[in-house]
Protein backbone atom coordinates (compact mmCIF):
# COMPACT_ATOMS: atom_id res chain seq x y z
CA UNK A 1 0.00 0.00 0.00
CA UNK A 2 1.36 3.40 -1.01
CA UNK A 3 1.55 5.92 1.63
CA UNK A 4 1.16 9.43 0.12
CA UNK A 5 3.85 11.99 2.01
CA UNK A 6 2.16 15.79 2.55
CA UNK A 7 5.26 18.50 2.41
CA UNK A 8 4.39 21.51 4.26
CA UNK A 9 6.48 24.35 3.73
CA UNK A 10 6.95 26.75 6.55
CA UNK A 11 7.09 30.26 6.02
CA UNK A 12 8.26 32.43 8.84
CA UNK A 13 7.12 36.02 8.81
CA UNK A 14 9.26 38.66 10.39
CA UNK A 15 7.10 41.45 11.91
CA UNK A 16 9.52 44.43 12.97
CA UNK A 17 12.40 46.82 11.97
CA UNK A 18 14.94 45.29 10.41
CA UNK A 19 18.69 47.20 9.58
CA UNK A 20 21.84 46.11 8.51
CA UNK A 21 25.02 46.52 10.96
CA UNK A 22 28.25 46.44 10.47
CA UNK A 23 30.97 48.99 11.19
CA UNK A 24 34.16 49.91 8.87
CA UNK A 25 32.59 48.62 5.29
CA UNK A 26 34.04 49.47 2.29
CA UNK A 27 30.60 50.19 0.76
CA UNK A 28 27.05 49.54 2.35
CA UNK A 29 26.40 46.31 -0.11
CA UNK A 30 29.46 44.55 1.57
CA UNK A 31 27.05 44.55 4.67
CA UNK A 32 25.10 41.12 5.18
CA UNK A 33 24.65 41.16 9.20
CA UNK A 34 20.73 41.95 9.67
CA UNK A 35 19.97 43.41 13.49
CA UNK A 36 16.05 42.81 14.05
CA UNK A 37 13.97 45.02 16.35
CA UNK A 38 10.56 43.18 16.88
CA UNK A 39 7.88 45.44 16.62
CA UNK A 40 5.46 43.21 19.16
CA UNK A 41 8.48 42.25 21.69
CA UNK A 42 7.68 45.19 23.44
CA UNK A 43 4.64 43.97 24.80
CA UNK A 44 3.84 42.91 28.33
CA UNK A 45 4.15 39.18 28.60
CA UNK A 46 5.48 38.31 24.72
CA UNK A 47 8.97 36.35 25.40
CA UNK A 48 9.69 37.26 28.61
CA UNK A 49 9.35 40.92 27.98
CA UNK A 50 7.81 43.30 30.33
CA UNK A 51 6.84 47.13 30.73
CA UNK A 52 10.65 47.81 31.96
CA UNK A 53 12.35 46.44 28.95
CA UNK A 54 9.68 48.55 26.30
CA UNK A 55 10.97 51.76 28.32
CA UNK A 56 14.76 50.67 27.49
CA UNK A 57 14.32 50.14 24.55
CA UNK A 58 11.56 52.06 22.73
CA UNK A 59 8.67 51.09 20.77
CA UNK A 60 9.24 49.83 17.38
CA UNK A 61 7.94 53.19 15.79
CA UNK A 62 11.14 54.90 17.38
CA UNK A 63 13.44 53.19 16.50
CA UNK A 64 15.66 53.75 12.51
CA UNK A 65 18.30 51.93 10.41
CA UNK A 66 20.71 54.71 10.00
CA UNK A 67 23.90 55.05 7.92
CA UNK A 68 27.36 56.52 8.79
CA UNK A 69 30.37 57.20 6.36
CA UNK A 70 33.26 58.45 7.51
CA UNK A 71 37.09 59.39 6.26
CA UNK A 72 39.84 58.57 8.58
CA UNK A 73 42.83 60.28 9.70
CA UNK A 74 44.77 58.12 6.74
CA UNK A 75 42.20 59.36 4.21
CA UNK A 76 40.26 56.30 4.20
CA UNK A 77 36.52 55.85 3.66
CA UNK A 78 34.39 53.64 5.51
CA UNK A 79 30.45 52.88 6.44
CA UNK A 80 29.00 52.34 10.07
CA UNK A 81 25.32 50.98 9.47
CA UNK A 82 22.53 49.56 12.12
CA UNK A 83 19.87 50.88 14.09
CA UNK A 84 18.85 53.94 16.64
CA UNK A 85 16.40 55.87 18.20
CA UNK A 86 14.68 57.65 15.89
CA UNK A 87 13.46 60.71 17.51
CA UNK A 88 17.17 61.94 17.61
CA UNK A 89 17.53 61.99 13.85
CA UNK A 90 17.55 65.86 12.75
CA UNK A 91 18.08 67.74 10.07
CA UNK A 92 20.27 71.12 10.84
CA UNK A 93 20.81 73.86 7.92
CA UNK A 94 24.53 75.10 8.37
CA UNK A 95 26.61 77.11 5.97
CA UNK A 96 29.94 76.26 4.52
CA UNK A 97 32.99 77.93 4.90
CA UNK A 98 31.43 80.03 1.45
CA UNK A 99 28.76 80.60 3.10
CA UNK A 100 26.50 78.19 1.10
CA UNK A 101 23.60 76.91 2.47
CA UNK A 102 23.51 73.19 3.67
CA UNK A 103 21.49 70.52 5.64
CA UNK A 104 23.71 68.47 7.35
CA UNK A 105 21.53 65.03 8.41
CA UNK A 106 22.50 63.89 11.96
CA UNK A 107 21.71 60.70 13.54
CA UNK A 108 22.70 60.89 17.42
CA UNK A 109 24.45 57.89 18.95
CA UNK A 110 22.39 57.90 22.59
CA UNK A 111 20.39 55.00 22.48
CA UNK A 112 21.05 51.89 20.24
CA UNK A 113 18.67 49.03 19.61
CA UNK A 114 19.83 45.64 21.95
CA UNK A 115 19.38 43.87 19.31
CA UNK A 116 22.98 45.14 17.78
CA UNK A 117 25.65 42.73 18.04
CA UNK A 118 27.14 42.58 21.36
CA UNK A 119 23.80 44.10 22.72
CA UNK A 120 26.04 47.71 21.84
CA UNK A 121 26.91 49.87 18.68
CA UNK A 122 30.67 49.21 18.15
CA UNK A 123 31.43 53.12 17.40
CA UNK A 124 35.21 54.01 16.37
CA UNK A 125 36.48 56.52 18.92
CA UNK A 126 37.38 59.79 18.04
CA UNK A 127 41.08 60.55 18.10
CA UNK A 128 42.23 64.12 19.01
CA UNK A 129 42.01 67.18 16.67
CA UNK A 130 44.53 67.49 14.39
CA UNK A 131 45.79 70.90 12.96
CA UNK A 132 46.01 71.28 8.96
CA UNK A 133 46.48 74.44 7.75
CA UNK A 134 44.57 76.81 9.91
CA UNK A 135 41.93 74.12 10.94
CA UNK A 136 41.66 71.65 13.12
CA UNK A 137 39.74 68.36 12.71
CA UNK A 138 38.60 65.56 14.47
CA UNK A 139 39.13 62.14 12.86
CA UNK A 140 36.87 60.09 11.70
CA UNK A 141 35.38 63.03 10.07
CA UNK A 142 31.81 61.74 9.65
CA UNK A 143 30.98 62.79 5.42
CA UNK A 144 27.07 61.74 5.81
CA UNK A 145 24.62 60.77 8.29
CA UNK A 146 21.21 59.67 7.43
CA UNK A 147 18.12 57.60 8.71
CA UNK A 148 15.37 55.77 7.54
CA UNK A 149 12.22 53.58 8.66
CA UNK A 150 11.86 50.57 6.74
CA UNK A 151 14.02 47.66 6.88
CA UNK A 152 16.94 47.10 4.81
CA UNK A 153 16.59 50.96 3.90
CA UNK A 154 20.11 51.45 5.14
CA UNK A 155 21.84 50.25 2.29
CA UNK A 156 22.69 53.42 0.04
CA UNK A 157 25.63 54.83 -0.94
CA UNK A 158 26.32 58.38 0.46
CA UNK A 159 28.13 60.08 -2.43
CA UNK A 160 29.54 63.84 -3.27
CA UNK A 161 28.70 66.25 -5.93
CA UNK A 162 31.27 68.56 -8.03
CA UNK A 163 29.83 71.60 -7.20
CA UNK A 164 26.78 73.57 -8.66
CA UNK A 165 27.40 71.88 -11.87
CA UNK A 166 28.57 68.57 -13.78
CA UNK A 167 32.57 67.89 -13.76
CA UNK A 168 35.07 66.35 -15.99
CA UNK A 169 38.55 65.47 -13.98
CA UNK A 170 41.55 64.58 -15.36
CA UNK A 171 44.21 63.38 -12.70
CA UNK A 172 48.16 62.92 -13.83
CA UNK A 173 49.70 60.71 -12.04
CA UNK A 174 53.18 60.60 -11.55
CA UNK A 175 55.34 57.29 -12.44
CA UNK A 176 58.87 58.73 -12.69
CA UNK A 177 62.32 57.21 -11.69
CA UNK A 178 62.74 58.84 -8.64
CA UNK A 179 59.39 57.14 -7.22
CA UNK A 180 59.32 53.73 -5.55
CA UNK A 181 56.48 51.32 -6.15
CA UNK A 182 54.98 52.18 -3.04
CA UNK A 183 54.93 55.76 -3.54
CA UNK A 184 53.22 54.86 -6.57
CA UNK A 185 50.82 52.68 -4.38
CA UNK A 186 50.05 55.89 -2.16
CA UNK A 187 49.34 58.02 -5.26
CA UNK A 188 46.69 55.48 -6.60
CA UNK A 189 45.30 55.41 -3.48
CA UNK A 190 44.97 59.16 -2.64
CA UNK A 191 43.05 59.45 -6.31
CA UNK A 192 40.65 55.70 -5.21
CA UNK A 193 39.98 57.74 -1.80
CA UNK A 194 38.94 60.70 -4.02
CA UNK A 195 36.93 59.35 -6.81
CA UNK A 196 34.90 56.98 -4.66
CA UNK A 197 32.99 59.72 -2.42
CA UNK A 198 31.60 61.22 -5.99
CA UNK A 199 28.54 59.92 -7.95
CA UNK A 200 29.63 58.98 -11.54
CA UNK A 201 28.17 59.52 -14.41
CA UNK A 202 26.95 61.55 -17.79
CA UNK A 203 25.42 63.70 -15.86
CA UNK A 204 27.41 63.84 -12.40
CA UNK A 205 31.07 63.44 -12.49
CA UNK A 206 33.26 61.80 -15.06
CA UNK A 207 36.92 61.30 -14.57
CA UNK A 208 39.96 60.14 -16.68
CA UNK A 209 43.89 59.81 -15.42
CA UNK A 210 46.77 59.65 -17.66
CA UNK A 211 50.27 58.82 -15.73
CA UNK A 212 53.26 61.14 -16.67
CA UNK A 213 56.46 59.21 -18.47
CA UNK A 214 58.91 59.40 -20.96
CA UNK A 215 56.23 57.88 -23.22
CA UNK A 216 52.87 59.22 -21.40
CA UNK A 217 49.80 56.89 -20.60
CA UNK A 218 46.50 57.66 -21.08
CA UNK A 219 44.58 55.12 -18.55
CA UNK A 220 41.01 55.74 -18.79
CA UNK A 221 39.54 58.32 -20.53
CA UNK A 222 36.13 60.84 -19.02
CA UNK A 223 33.54 58.40 -20.93
CA UNK A 224 35.75 54.96 -20.12
CA UNK A 225 33.67 54.20 -16.67
CA UNK A 226 30.26 55.30 -15.75
CA UNK A 227 29.85 52.53 -12.81
CA UNK A 228 32.03 53.95 -9.90
CA UNK A 229 33.06 50.09 -9.39
CA UNK A 230 34.41 49.69 -12.35
CA UNK A 231 36.25 52.71 -12.10
CA UNK A 232 37.47 52.12 -9.01
CA UNK A 233 38.90 48.43 -9.76
CA UNK A 234 40.92 50.38 -12.78
CA UNK A 235 42.37 52.79 -10.26
CA UNK A 236 43.57 49.57 -8.13
CA UNK A 237 45.63 47.89 -11.46
CA UNK A 238 47.65 51.38 -12.47
CA UNK A 239 50.96 49.91 -13.13
CA UNK A 240 53.89 51.58 -11.98
CA UNK A 241 56.10 52.61 -15.09
CA UNK A 242 59.37 53.93 -13.37
CA UNK A 243 60.04 55.97 -16.52
CA UNK A 244 60.61 59.95 -17.39
CA UNK A 245 58.80 63.11 -15.93
CA UNK A 246 57.42 64.27 -19.55
CA UNK A 247 55.17 67.02 -17.92
CA UNK A 248 55.41 68.54 -20.99
CA UNK A 249 53.32 66.30 -23.20
CA UNK A 250 51.32 64.79 -20.36
CA UNK A 251 49.55 68.07 -20.34
CA UNK A 252 49.51 68.19 -23.98
CA UNK A 253 47.36 64.75 -24.33
CA UNK A 254 45.33 66.05 -21.81
CA UNK A 255 44.79 69.25 -23.78
CA UNK A 256 44.10 67.53 -27.01
CA UNK A 257 43.07 64.38 -26.54
CA UNK A 258 41.46 63.57 -23.66
CA UNK A 259 38.52 66.32 -22.89
CA UNK A 260 37.69 65.62 -26.92
CA UNK A 261 33.53 64.85 -27.01
CA UNK A 262 34.82 61.28 -28.43
CA UNK A 263 36.47 60.84 -24.91
CA UNK A 264 33.71 61.93 -23.15
CA UNK A 265 34.48 65.25 -22.87
CA UNK A 266 31.27 67.89 -22.19
CA UNK A 267 31.27 71.12 -23.08
CA UNK A 268 28.41 71.97 -20.26
CA UNK A 269 30.60 70.49 -17.15
CA UNK A 270 33.50 72.02 -14.99
CA UNK A 271 36.94 71.20 -16.70
CA UNK A 272 39.41 70.15 -14.29
CA UNK A 273 43.30 68.68 -14.49
CA UNK A 274 44.84 67.48 -11.17
CA UNK A 275 48.95 67.07 -11.17
CA UNK A 276 50.52 65.03 -8.95
CA UNK A 277 54.60 65.45 -9.04
CA UNK A 278 57.57 64.74 -7.03
CA UNK A 279 59.99 66.60 -9.48
CA UNK A 280 61.14 69.09 -12.13
CA UNK A 281 60.00 68.49 -15.54
CA UNK A 282 62.45 67.18 -18.48
CA UNK A 283 62.04 70.41 -20.34
CA UNK A 284 60.46 72.97 -18.04
CA UNK A 285 60.02 75.81 -20.59
CA UNK A 286 57.62 73.49 -23.04
CA UNK A 287 55.94 72.16 -19.86
CA UNK A 288 55.02 75.94 -19.03
CA UNK A 289 54.13 76.38 -22.57
CA UNK A 290 51.31 73.22 -22.66
CA UNK A 291 50.70 74.20 -18.97
CA UNK A 292 49.45 77.71 -20.54
CA UNK A 293 47.17 75.88 -23.51
CA UNK A 294 45.70 73.77 -21.28
CA UNK A 295 44.46 76.37 -18.57
CA UNK A 296 42.51 78.01 -21.67
CA UNK A 297 40.47 75.16 -21.52
CA UNK A 298 40.42 74.23 -17.73
CA UNK A 299 41.59 74.61 -14.45
CA UNK A 300 44.40 72.78 -13.32
CA UNK A 301 45.39 71.84 -10.09
CA UNK A 302 49.22 71.02 -9.44
CA UNK A 303 50.13 69.09 -5.99
CA UNK A 304 53.85 68.66 -5.50
CA UNK A 305 55.17 66.14 -3.59
CA UNK A 306 58.10 66.05 -1.40
CA UNK A 307 61.81 67.87 -1.40
CA UNK A 308 62.11 67.64 -5.10
CA UNK A 309 59.79 70.04 -6.41
CA UNK A 310 60.42 72.91 -8.45
CA UNK A 311 58.09 75.16 -6.96
CA UNK A 312 58.27 78.12 -9.64
CA UNK A 313 56.99 75.50 -12.60
CA UNK A 314 54.67 73.83 -10.51
CA UNK A 315 53.13 77.34 -9.84
CA UNK A 316 53.56 78.28 -13.89
CA UNK A 317 51.11 74.66 -13.75
CA UNK A 318 49.02 75.36 -11.01
CA UNK A 319 46.17 77.95 -12.99
CA UNK A 320 45.97 79.90 -9.61
CA UNK A 321 49.79 80.19 -9.49
CA UNK A 322 49.15 78.43 -5.94
CA UNK A 323 50.11 74.94 -6.10
CA UNK A 324 49.88 72.74 -2.81
CA UNK A 325 52.80 71.07 -1.66
CA UNK A 326 53.09 68.16 1.08
CA UNK A 327 56.73 67.07 1.93
CA UNK A 328 56.01 63.53 1.09
CA UNK A 329 54.19 60.82 -0.15
CA UNK A 330 53.31 59.17 3.94
CA UNK A 331 51.58 62.67 4.08
CA UNK A 332 49.54 62.94 0.91
CA UNK A 333 46.78 61.79 2.11
CA UNK A 334 45.99 64.84 3.93
CA UNK A 335 45.69 67.01 0.76
CA UNK A 336 42.10 65.25 -0.22
CA UNK A 337 40.20 67.85 1.72
CA UNK A 338 42.45 70.71 0.11
CA UNK A 339 41.73 69.43 -3.22
CA UNK A 340 37.67 68.93 -2.42
CA UNK A 341 37.55 72.67 -1.72
CA UNK A 342 39.91 74.04 -4.65
CA UNK A 343 38.39 71.20 -7.48
CA UNK A 344 35.08 71.19 -6.25
CA UNK A 345 33.85 74.48 -4.33
CA UNK A 346 30.50 73.86 -3.30
CA UNK A 347 30.05 70.53 -2.46
CA UNK A 348 27.37 68.07 -1.70
CA UNK A 349 26.60 65.25 0.26
CA UNK A 350 23.97 63.13 -1.56
CA UNK A 351 21.94 59.48 -1.10
CA UNK A 352 22.32 57.50 -3.80
CA UNK A 353 18.24 56.64 -4.74
CA UNK A 354 17.03 54.11 -6.74
CA UNK A 355 14.13 53.97 -8.32
CA UNK A 356 12.61 51.17 -6.43
CA UNK A 357 13.37 52.99 -3.18
CA UNK A 358 11.52 55.71 -3.91
CA UNK A 359 8.48 54.04 -4.03
CA UNK A 360 8.83 52.40 -1.53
Amino acid sequence: MNKSVLSLAVITVVEGLQCFQCTGVSEPKDCTTVVLHYEDQNREGKNGTDEKNKNARGSNQDNQCFTDFYVTEQGFLYYDLGCRIEDICLATLVLTENFQERYQLRCEKKHVCQDSLSGQFHGHPKSAPLPFGKRQFTFPLTECEYCCDKSFCNSKECVKVCGPKAADIIFALDASESLTAADFEIEKEFVYNFTKQFKIGRDNVQFGAITIADHPRPDFYLNTYHDRRHLLDKIQSLVFLQSGTNTADTLKIIHDEMFKGGHGGRHSASRIVVVLTDGMSKETNRTREEAHNLQKVATVHAIGIGSLVNNEELAAIDSNRKPGTVTGFDVLHTMGDYLMEIACPGTHTALIINVSDQDS
